[in-house]
């Protein structure tokens, strides 16, 4: 063995190592070896983040509500009875969780029942219309009471 390495391996190892075997080669001690795996794991979270992400905004192109045209009403209707039936514990969904609207789309919100709902962030008093329009692209987040989860999603795109 190289000198060198000779006092390498017997301040790794100490004096009591054997001078026989391999010589330490760079990189492979234990913490470097950590180093390399904790980086690995990183690297691979990484990937499945964006992973996920690339699904979930694939999931939201597909929507049911999608406004195929520019310049159309996009319209959700509030029955009568509705209140009565969030009363008795029903889940309703009159408004999805995702909605999708272009920037000339109006959004029209009409309430038949006999009490004020929140449509989609939104007090829609009742027998009222509201007719709304997004000036620009974005993402809102709203809450909504007929509609299970709580929540709507509006994405206005251009």
């Amino acid at each position: 063995m190289h000198p060198d390495v000779d006092d390498l391996t017997a301040a790794v190892e100490g004096p009591d190592a054997p001078a026989s075997g391999p010589s330490p080669v760079v990189g492979e001690g234990p913490r470097v070896r950590g180093w390399t795996i904790g980086l690995a794991v990183a690297i691979v979270m990484v990937i499945g983040a964006v992973f996920a992400v690339a699904v979930m905004l694939a999931g939201r192109e597909s929507t049911p509500s999608v406004a195929s045209a520019a310049g159309i009403d996009i319209t959700y209707y509030v029955p009568p009875r509705t209140g009565e039936r969030l009363d008795a514990g029903e889940d309703v969904e009159i408004i999805p969780n995702e909605v999708t609207l272009r920037v000339a789309d109006t959004l029209v919100l009409i309430n038949d029942d006999d009490r004020t709902h929140n449509l989609g962030g939104y007090y829609v008093r009742a027998g009222d219309t509201l007719r709304i329009d997004y000036p620009r692209p974005g993402l809102y987040m709203n809450s909504c009471s007929v509609n299970p989860g709580g929540l709507v999603y509006v994405t206005v795109i251009e």
